[in-house]
């Protein structure tokens, strides 16, 4: 990882990329608070504490913005529809343990260590809950058209990302062999939120499972 990349400003730590509507929402959620955390002279070198502490900044930031939206959307639900309401926490804790085991997957593959250990997982938490406070706000609208736009969008990435993952545990058998079990466990997982999500969805396409199955894949690993 290229450690100017995490002290950009956040239109461009993830852009131009296929999920630019999500990019553009963690700039406007949480722009102030990685600044207030990074380097105070714009002029100074940035350290590898002020990339670590705005790194900090996001993934705090995007973990507030998740709970906030997902609140938006499920506290109406409770008194709504309880069963709905269910569902989608069950979904919500599923999609919490995946977050932790695909970024600590997705860390392990970097093969970062020392200074920049750990930048990895945590750009990986940032992605994924900044996807998911994103999502929360569409289903709260009651409008996914934008949603399936970005699941669309990132379906060669997330094919592409399993290939690369194939690719690099086949090229050093020890690091499969580390991680197997756990990425075996974590694609099933991955299946299971798909299909979870499909049959809540209203009015998912016929071939949700595997458009979603790739989503997942591209937000986390």
């Amino acid at each position: 990882m290229n450690p100017l990349f995490l002290i950009l400003p956040l239109a461009l730590h993830a852009a131009p990329e296929p999920d630019a509507p999500v990019s553009a929402y963690l700039e406007a959620a949480c722009a102030e608070e990685v600044r207030a955390k990074g380097p105070q002279d714009p002029d100074a070198e940035p350290t590898t504490a002020d990339m670590r502490n705005a790194e900090d900044a996001r993934v705090a930031c995007s973990k507030k913005a998740m709970e906030k939206e997902l609140d938006a959307f499920l506290v109406p639900l409770k008194k709504k529809d309880p069963a709905a309401f269910k569902a989608w926490m069950a979904l919500q804790a599923d999609y919490n343990r995946w977050t932790s085991a695909s970024c600590d997957i997705d860390e392990r593959l970097s093969g970062e260590g020392g200074s920049m250990a750990g930048f990895t997982e945590m750009a990986c938490a940032q992605r994924a809950r900044s996807h998911r406070a994103w999502f929360a706000k569409q289903l709260a609208s009651g409008d996914l058209k934008p949603f399936w736009t970005v699941v669309d969008a990132m379906q060669s990435k997330g094919k592409a990302g399993v290939q690369e993952v194939a690719k690099q545990l086949a090229e050093d058998p020890d690091l499969k062999k580390a991680l197997e079990a756990k990425l075996k466990e974590t694609n099933a997982t991955t299946e299971k939120l798909a299909a979870g999500h499909c049959k809540a969805l209203a009015g998912a396409p016929s071939d949700c499972a595997a458009k979603l199955a790739a989503y997942f894949h591209a937000v986390g690993v």
